[in-house]
């Protein structure tokens, strides 16, 4: 998602109990990042927006964008 400006790998390892929707934030802890220090990732109202239609689409997951053979892994990681 082009709004938020971060890595592809910390986008595809999103889980949705990172996002305060509240306080307009997405906090990546400390063990994604490649610095090892955690990342604060202030949302805009379009990327709300977005995410909670993303919500909609990804079901019950823990991930922003499950696999579809295994939701239980995030996409990129998704074993046949």
């Amino acid at each position: 998602m082009a709004l938020t400006f971060v890595r592809t790998s910390e986008l595809i390892g999103a889980t949705w109990d990172e996002f305060n929707f509240e306080a307009a934030r997405w906090d990546i802890p400390a063990e994604r990042m490649k610095m090892d220090t955690p990342h604060i990732v202030p949302l805009a109202t379009q990327a709300i927006e977005l995410l909670e239609l993303l919500r909609t689409l990804s079901g019950n997951s823990e991930w922003l964008f499950p696999g579809d053979r295994n939701t239980a892994l995030p996409i990129a990681t998704t074993r046949s």
